[in-house]
């Protein structure tokens, strides 16, 4: 008999918490570690037909990449068709748990996703605004940038952003970015996101209250859930949206234009726009309220998105910039250049738009 629930840890207590935490609601719990944890000899007694097995994969005292591909070989060696997997991460945030995160995502995305006649990442990676948002919470989670935070210089010529880039590349030649998402603008992969045909989707908060609505082209109600952005070797990091509201220097209503503003931010006002169109709020204290929490379970983990958010390059001359980075991260999505020569067209081109 396939295990059912298949937990994977860092270390062995974690292992055993989680276990134990089954164990209680009646379900039979199997803890491996060592040898028969991960790799060849993934094996033992009790293992196989197990309803919970619960893995220490010993990965909290290795570096990033070392911790990620043995969390990846005790996923590997226990996984069967039918399997949940629940990843357990340390309540402290000890070790490497992005890293581990990222890559059981991808991992889960070449290689589980097509077991279910799915497909692995829906983003918006068509040549406009959306694409533009990806590559730069892509650079971000590699611990790079675009732009200076003031805007004044050039910086996506660096190791940094070409890990971002290779991330996304890498993606579609390995197929769990699938060729359909260098099309796909937010409706698209939204659409396609709740018709069932992908097992991830990255894309903007609102898209929680869509989803969940029920309706004959969507097949996902109720079997869905957020997670924060993952980077490659530590927390990841989105790229902040909504809308700047502004009272022009030159208005002769300013003190109307500045009530209208007052009134459009204010609580009951954030309130509704997150009860009805599932718009993150700007008030804080919406986010620790148990009713809001209650009809939106992902709040704190959209506070953390947002806390952990970037602003999109600085710019006055945004949407060039947008149009030249759009552009050239398609020509190497697209495989037409590598990342390095995209980056350096790239950053060619942003110097001329700043100066």
């Amino acid at each position: 008999m396939t295990a059912r629930w298949l937990i994977v840890a860092d270390d062995l207590t974690g292992a055993a918490d989680c276990a134990i935490a089954f164990a209680k609601r009646g379900m039979a719990a199997v803890v491996s570690w060592g040898e028969r944890a991960w790799g060849e000899r993934a094996s033992g007694e009790g293992i196989a037909d197990a309803a919970v097995l619960s893995v220490d994969a010993d990965s909290r005292r290795f570096p990033a990449a070392q911790a990620a591909a043995r969390q990846l070989a005790a996923q590997a060696a226990h996984w069967r068709a039918g399997t949940r997997l629940y990843k357990k991460i340390d309540s402290t945030l000890r070790g490497q748990p992005a890293a581990e995160l990222a890559a059981q995502l991808q991992a889960l995305a070449a290689r589980v996703a097509p077991k279910y006649h799915l497909d692995g990442y829906a983003a918006t990676l068509a040549p406009y605004e959306g694409l533009t948002v990806n590559f730069a919470e892509a650079v971000q989670s590699a611990g790079g940038s675009i732009l200076s935070p003031d805007g004044t210089q050039v910086t996506v010529n660096s190791p940094e952003a070409v890990n971002g880039l290779d991330f996304l590349v890498d993606g579609v030649r390995q197929g769990w970015i699938p060729s359909a998402d260098l099309g796909y603008e937010e409706v698209s992969a939204q659409q396609a996101f709740e018709s069932g045909k992908f097992l991830f989707l990255n894309d903007w908060p609102d898209v929680y209250a869509a989803a969940s609505q029920p309706g004959p082209d969507n097949d996902v109600v109720g079997k869905f859930g957020v997670v924060a952005l993952p980077g490659l070797s530590g927390p990841g990091s989105s790229s902040l949206g909504g809308a700047n509201l502004a009272i022009s220097a030159y208005s002769q209503h300013q003190r109307t234009a500045l009530d209208f503003i007052s009134y459009l931010t204010d609580l009951a006002n954030e309130t509704t726009m997150l009860k009805d169109g599932g718009f993150p709020p700007v008030w804080k204290q919406l986010y620790n309220e148990p009713s809001l929490r209650k009809q939106f379970p992902y709040l704190p983990v959209l506070e953390q998105a947002i806390d952990s958010a970037q602003p999109r390059p600085v710019s006055a001359e945004y949407d060039q910039a947008s149009l030249v980075i759009s552009s050239a991260v398609q020509a190497a999505l697209r495989m037409r250049e590598t990342p390095k020569q995209a980056l350096s067209q790239m950053a060619s081109q942003l110097t001329q738009i700043i100066q």
